[in-house]
This record gives C-alpha cells, sequence and structure tokens, in this order.
C-alpha cells in the first residue's frame, strides 16, 4: 500500500503554521529544507530503494537538521553497513538548504 497523500494547500499552510507557532521560540528552529533534485533521485535509484524517510535530527551544536533515508517496499530503512563510510550503496541525506534564514518567498 502506499503512504503519503495529496493534501490541499489550506491544510498545508495550516499545519505548517501550527508547527511554527509551537517551535518558533527556539533559538535553532528549523522550518523546512531543500533538497536539489539530483541528490533526491540518486537515492531514490539506489537498489530496492521505493521511499524516503525523514528524520528529525540535532547535532552536537544545537542546530536542527532534516535526514533522509532511503526505504524499501516494506518501510525498512535503507542503511550503509559501516558507520562511517558515505561510498557505499546507500547513502543517508543532510546538509539540504536550510528554511529559517534561506526562506522562499512562498513560504508555507
Amino acid at each position: 500500500m502506499a503512504k503519503g497523500e495529496k493534501i490541499s494547500k489550506a491544510k498545508a499552510k495550516k499545519w505548517v503554521n501550527n508547527y511554527k507557532a509551537k517551535h518558533s521560540k527556539d533559538k535553532n528552529f528549523l522550518s523546512s529544507m531543500l533538497f536539489d533534485k539530483k541528490v533526491v533521485v540518486d537515492m531514490l535509484n539506489e537498489p530496492n530503494c521505493e521511499g524516503l524517510r525523514v528524520y528529525n535530527a540535532i547535532d552536537d551544536e544545537g542546530n536542527e537538521h532534516f535526514v533522509l533515508v532511503g526505504t524499501d517496499a516494506n518501510g525498512g530503512n535503507l542503511l550503509p553497513s559501516s558507520e562511517e563510510s558515505l561510498t557505499e550503496s546507500y547513502s543517508l541525506l543532510d546538509n539540504g538548504f536550510p528554511c529559517p534564514p534561506n526562506c522562499p518567498p512562498d513560504d508555507l
């Protein structure tokens, strides 16, 4: 069964604004992160990748991030076997373009 469904712009704006209202007082607040198409498509083209999972994360300096992980048809994470390798079949993505401070004019 496919996971994920379309929602209206009004619902998306409301939900995003609910999140912003709850968390915007945090000095490290992160609303969204832009990932280039190429890195996302590359991840989706990894062996057995059928979806993406997005994790909220905080680095050692307290900054928020989103970490993207490929998933298989059953929703299981496709993780590299090594803890440190960046060259294995499966990758983990971070280092997108964070908002704030780089929010688009049409930000939800």
